[in-house]
């Protein structure tokens, strides 16, 4: 066990609650509570891991706060030290008032993620299980809790070290076969493993939730009057946008937020832009317009619509590749026969016909954002993972693309090279020899207290 100063921080946010928690880790931890904490009836030392109600005094004696406190004999705690939590009042003059007093008697006050470090450290939590209590205490949705649980009880590091185990049977086949490369039957020999190798690495693949910062920018673009503002309010269900017959009626960006099955959207409806032939002459669209594309430009999906069914495979501002869901609007002003035409025409995911008049559309339309997002992120409910960890999960996927490439070609020592990299990979993502610096950038994530 590490043994270091002992550390002071409140586990609960600034501001006035009903009751405010204090933790204290290191080998002081027991000393200190005994100067400051008195009890009539039971003594927190005697009763570990129980909450006991006392009263918090300072060195003249003077009572400052009713608390209740649990005291946690290391190893048997979450920092691996001795350590000791206070449930005070969440007033802010009680919570500093505890804090100086604390502090005066040889605390020092914790850095952010000091504790969690810590329990790092002395070998209570890996760093698997230190990212999953920060995407855990991040989650925004019940499914994003699901994910971060699915980590934090150990599932990901079971699947990891299987895949790990795997890759390094295959490795020493590999290097045992390359003294036999002539054999006819080496080839055989690598198959099935390799095989095995590659569905644990494509069933972690597919478990895996990415992050965004913040929402995922769903921008609402298309020319002007072809019911942009309109979908934007059947989509979030509230009257965001204005919407009139004139076209030009948004100019500012408009946003509205939208959990979508454990998602964070935050759609974005902006002015019309018109085709490359066409111009704007007054100055305000013209900007309105600028603004669109770039907002365009930095969206994460971008809904194009328009309400001409021969314009449905036009997108003249998409210059780059994004994901882009092409939506037919004001579908029930189409004619009966040319209704019946688009559905005889419409493959999967090619368009989706909405009316935000009638409703029509709206739930295949939001179904289909969802099939992207999570095509691009990973299910809602998935294994949250890192920037650190979603560098990690793109080099095993490269490793594992030219592996089979390697194979394909029978080049066997090329092979036993990929086997490295994925292995690397994922010690990366089980935290094996991670830089001092990555850490402390973990670490430096975490709130104070945590």
């Amino acid at each position: 066990m590490i043994i270091g100063e002992t550390i002071v921080a409140r586990a609960t946010p600034e501001g006035q609650a009903a009751i405010g928690i204090i933790r204290v880790s290191g080998p002081e931890s027991g000393r200190i509570l005994g100067e400051v904490f008195r009890s009539r009836h039971k003594r927190p030392f005697d009763h570990p891991r129980s909450l006991i109600t006392g009263v918090m005094h300072d060195r003249a004696g003077n009572p400052l706060d009713e608390v209740m406190v649990a005291y946690f004999a290391g190893p048997r705690s979450y920092t691996g030290e001795d350590m000791v939590e206070i449930h005070c009042h969440g007033g802010e003059a009680v919570i500093r008032t505890l804090l100086d007093l604390l502090q005066d008697h040889g605390a020092r006050e914790a850095r952010r993620g000091e504790f969690s470090q810590r329990s790092f450290e002395n070998g209570k939590r890996n760093l698997l299980s230190v990212e999953a209590i920060l995407q855990l205490i991040r989650a925004g949705s019940r499914e994003q809790v699901l994910g971060a649980m699915k980590a934090l009880g150990g599932e990901f590091e079971r699947e990891l070290r299987e895949l790990h185990e795997s890759l390094s049977a295959l490795l020493a086949r590999i290097e045992a076969c390359l003294d036999f490369s002539e054999e006819p039957d080496v080839q055989a020999l690598v198959l099935p493993p390799v095989q095995e190798v590659r569905r644990k690495a494509d069933q972690i693949q597919r478990r895996i939730r990415r992050s965004v910062d913040g929402g995922i920018e769903t921008v609402i673009a298309g020319r002007p009057n072809v019911g942009k503002s309109s979908l934007m309010n059947a989509i979030t269900g509230k009257r965001t946008s204005i919407v009139t017959d004139e076209p030009g009626t948004t100019r500012d960006v408009v946003r509205s937020p939208l959990v979508l099955n454990g998602h964070r959207l935050e759609f974005v409806d902006t002015a019309g832009i018109e085709g490359e032939h066409q111009g704007l002459e007054k100055k305000a669209d013209q900007m309105a317009a600028r603004l669109a594309r770039e907002q365009i430009e930095r969206g994460d999906l971008v809904l194009w619509v328009t309400d001409r069914p021969e314009e449905l495979g036009d997108s003249p501002i998409l210059g780059r590749t994004i994901r882009v869901i092409r939506v037919l609007s004001k579908c029930d002003l189409l004619d009966p026969l040319t209704r019946q035409r688009l559905t005889a025409e419409q493959r999967p995911a090619a368009f989706v016909t909405t009316s935000a008049s009638t409703g029509e559309g709206i739930d295949s339309l939001l179904h289909a954002v969802q099939s992207e997002v999570e095509r691009w992120l990973g299910p809602a409910d998935g294994i949250p993972v890192s920037v650190r960890q979603a560098r990690s999960c793109r080099l095993l996927d490269q490793a594992m693309v030219k592996l089979q490439e390697s194979l394909d070609n029978h080049m066997l020592e090329l092979a036993a090279i990929d086997l490295r990299d994925a292995l690397r990979a994922v010690g990366q993502l089980l935290g094996q020899d991670t830089e001092p610096d990555v850490l402390a950038r973990i670490f430096d994530e975490f709130c104070v207290g945590k």
